[in-house]
């Protein structure tokens, strides 16, 4: 029997021997519910590293990773007075280090 996301459920258990079934025991009321969320987010990146063409940065992993491992990291810049984010990194990023190069 599979449980549905959301809906309440109750567990009962009862023992038998030779002489037959006891007395049920019933479980609290649970809702059942997906184990895994999306992580917390990472902690402030903060600048490394900086030549005439580049800039590296890090952070730190999240406090919680929503009880599933972190893929990757999606990394974007934008400048200081503008409100349009870009993606800096095609693929996710492995690892809490990411340098950002063609700057100009």
């Amino acid at each position: 029997i599979h449980l549905t996301t959301g809906f309440e459920y109750q567990f009962r258990v009862k023992a038998q021997n030779r002489y037959g079934i006891g007395p049920a025991l019933n479980s609290d009321s649970v809702i059942a519910a997906y184990p895994f969320k999306v992580p917390g987010p990472p902690g402030t990146p903060q600048v490394i590293a900086v030549t005439k063409d580049s800039m590296t940065i890090s952070w730190h992993e999240p406090l919680t990773d929503g009880g599933s491992a972190i893929m990757g990291y999606h990394v974007e810049r934008k400048e200081r007075n503008s409100i349009l984010w870009q993606t800096v990194s095609k693929a996710l990023v492995a690892g809490n280090i990411f340098k950002s190069t063609g700057l100009t």
